[in-house]
């Protein structure tokens, strides 16, 4: 059969553009087919410190060389969507569970948390000196030990190896008389580079801080109990002096958190603020001394 030259350059123009949206639609199933998030989200060896959204609570996850901490969990309504947010960052094992304080918004989703994943270490506070203990957590310590995992109560200087990252219990007052204060406080800490993690700890555990002389210092700071003016004084901004605030807090929350005041001493600081309310969950990646800053939900 003959075909003119004009003829045979459309059957292959056709031919081409066959080929190519065969190609590309191989491509797409290829991605959609993934089983396992973690090979879109992270690599195993990344060092990174996420603090997740869960709306009016806390939760962050430190993630290093396939190793995984997970500081408070949340509420007890939110933990069936934190657990899903856990495994789309591909966490099967969390190595250490530390739970600051007692308080439903940190503490309220352990139990499911120990119930679905293999925890490996299980940290809180000393549950004699608070009243605010309950079966969450009374359970999630009966479920780590069942599965041959270690509890430990917390002690102010505890230190824990996690990959790449060290992290310090740099405050734990477990003798003052509101649960708030007695929010376990840690440093977390690679090269140069350094994250305060204030829980829900007010005034008079900042002062305490202070009162020790201890080195507050960091590049990142969670700032203490979602904004709270009760939180974050002038004084001790300054002795942190960070460069970046993330709040951990649920939009349109009944507490109106982050407190107006908060936001204005941050800014007027020159102080970066990220907020999981409006940012969704903010993945801080450390690289040598770089910390790099991705958000869910980006600012417009």
């Amino acid at each position: 059969m003959y075909i003119n030259s004009k003829k045979r350059f459309s059957l292959r123009l056709i031919i081409a553009a066959l080929f190519a949206i065969v190609a590309l639609i191989i491509t797409v199933v290829s991605i959609i087919g993934k089983t396992d998030p973690s090979e879109l989200k992270v690599s195993k060896n990344d060092d990174i410190i996420r603090v997740l959204d869960v709306g009016q609570g806390d939760s962050i996850l430190v993630s290093s060389n396939g190793k995984h901490l997970l500081i408070d969990a949340g509420t007890s309504i939110g933990a069936d969507s934190l657990c899903s947010k856990l495994r789309g960052y591909g966490v099967k094992t969390i190595d250490v569970l530390l739970l600051t304080h007692f308080h439903n918004d940190h503490a309220g989703g352990i139990e499911a948390i120990t119930d679905r994943f293999n925890v490996e270490s299980l940290i809180y506070p000393d549950s004699a000196k608070s009243d605010q203990m309950d079966a969450a957590a009374v359970n999630a310590k009966k479920n780590v030990l069942a599965s041959d995992g270690e509890f430990y109560v917390a002690t102010q200087g505890m230190s824990i190896e996690l990959g790449d990252f060290e992290i310090t219990v740099l405050g734990y007052y477990s003798d003052l008389t509101e649960e708030n204060n007695r929010s376990i406080i840690v440093m977390i800490k690679l090269g140069y580079s350094k994250f305060l993690m204030m829980a829900d700890a007010e005034e008079e555990a900042e002062n305490a801080l202070l009162k020790e002389n201890i080195d507050l210092k960091c590049d990142v700071i969670k700032i203490a109990h979602h904004g709270s003016s009760s939180s974050s004084s002038e004084e001790f901004l300054k002795a942190a002096n960070p460069k970046t605030a993330v709040i951990s807090c649920g939009a349109g929350n009944a507490f109106l958190h982050p407190h107006e005041d908060t936001i204005k001493a941050l800014y007027e600081k020159d102080i970066s603020v990220f907020r999981t309310d409006l940012n969704g969950d903010i993945t801080f990646s450390v690289t040598g001394n770089d910390i790099e800053i991705e958000c869910e939900k980006p600012l417009d």
